[in-house]
């Protein structure tokens, strides 16, 4: 129970440390509270050139690559992975246990309230077709990449299992949804965004707990993640105005399937 007290307030911590980074500055006041659109009759363009979500900030890139850089610092530098990875995950390695669907159910949890959110009634910043161009654009983008980037580099997994656990593609997934949410929606409440990452660190925190990640391969992950994400808006108006989808009806249709040891998420979009 002390464990998941720690884990809880840990994921919180985070969470609350990754919005504080996004909030608006006291310039960016009067975009912070924008009136309320209608979101699916607007595509990026109606928020100008302007749009903060949108637009080039050195500032975007400070904790994502932060992130990245810390990984990638205790993963090849050999005491720190012999006295914070190895350390974390014996520590994390005694409260094993959770079922395995519970991670793999979290990491579709901030991508799916991107769209939920908004047939609620909560308005998103943009349009349903910029929401998925930019959904699909940054889960190429980052889990591409991380890809390649497990194959290249090789590392083992702590459970010995296989050579690719460096970064955690799993917590990039969540930290993709989960940033994206927090661009979309807090504009509506910073809380929401609070929300996405503690599901997203909560999937990292479970993937060490299940021994199939070190905490540098987790921590590295979640940067991937946001990373891509900006690249992914930044990419956002060309998409735009590139994919022409017409004016026809849009809507999503989100489908669970569970097994004895499996969850997945079936999508089918129409525009």
């Amino acid at each position: 129970m002390c464990f998941i007290k720690k884990a809880v307030t840990l994921a919180v911590l985070f969470a609350v440390a990754f919005n504080l980074h996004a909030m608006p500055t006291e310039g960016d006041a009067e975009e912070y509270t924008v009136p309320v659109i209608v979101p699916d009759t607007l595509g990026s363009e109606a928020f100008g050139a302007d749009d903060e979500a949108t637009a080039f900030s050195v500032k975007k890139l400070i904790v994502p690559t932060a992130l990245v850089a810390a990984g990638v610092t205790v993963y090849s530098t050999p005491w720190l992975r012999k006295n914070i990875d190895k350390e974390v995950q014996k520590e994390l390695s005694r409260h094993s246990g959770f079922p395995d669907l519970v991670d793999e159910a979290l990491v579709f949890a901030p991508a799916t309230a991107i769209f939920v959110l908004d047939w609620c009634g909560v308005p998103a910043r943009h349009s349903f077709k910029d929401r998925m161009l930019v959904s699909a654009s940054s889960a190429m983008i980052g889990l591409g990449t991380n890809y390649v980037a497990k194959s290249l580099i090789g590392r083992r997994r702590p459970d010995g299992s296989e050579r690719n656990s460096f970064p955690s593609s799993h917590t990039t997934a969540a930290f993709i949804g989960a940033h994206i949410l927090m661009k979309e929606y807090r504009h509506v409440s910073p809380w929401i965004g609070v929300g996405g990452y503690v599901a997203a660190t909560a999937v990292g925190i479970l993937r060490m707990t299940e021994n199939r990640h070190w905490l540098s391969d987790v921590v590295a992950g979640a940067g991937w993640g946001m990373l891509s994400v900006e690249v992914g808006y930044l990419l956002l108006p060309w998409l735009s105005k590139t994919i022409r989808l017409g004016d026809r009806q849009q809507s999503l249709t989100v489908n669970p399937a569970f097994g004895s040891n499996w969850a997945g998420l079936g999508f089918h979009c129409a525009f």
